[in-house]
Order: structure tokens, then C-alpha cells, then sequence
């Protein structure tokens, strides 16, 4: 195991850099989580709207377009 000493200011370096690493693949792969939300909420709607209307056996059809998405 590498045993480095940092400073105080080479560590909040180090920090800030990860985080501005992090925000950028959030910013590039935003849109994926985007859809994948959305896509949860609809079928979770979906189910809802089909069990209050009574259709039990059926229910669960709407998270079959979750792999195509």
C-alpha cells in the first residue's frame, strides 16, 4: 500500500478535481438517468391505473417496455 502525505491544499485539490470529474459524466450521462426516471414513474402509474381499474393479471405488462428502453 502507498503510504503519500498530502498538504492541507494538495488534498482539497485532490477533492475538488473527483468532484468536477463526477459532475462531468453526470452532465454527458444526464440525459440516460432522465429517461430511466421517467420510464419508472410511467410504469409504475401504469400498474396503478391498471389495478384500480381491475385488470389484476395484467398489471405487471408495463414494465415490459423497461428493457427496450
Amino acid at each position: 500500500m502507498n503510504d503519500s502525505h498530502f498538504t492541507p491544499e494538495q488534498s482539497l485539490q485532490l477533492i475538488d478535481s473527483i468532484i468536477k470529474k463526477a459532475k462531468n459524466r453526470f452532465e454527458e450521462n444526464g440525459f440516460a438517468f432522465i429517461i430511466w426516471g421517467i420510464t419508472i414513474a410511467v410504469c409504475c402509474y401504469s400498474q396503478a391505473f391498471l389495478l384500480y381499474k381491475g385488470f389484476y393479471k395484467v398489471s405487471w405488462y408495463p414494465y415490459s417496455i423497461m428493457p427496450i428502453v
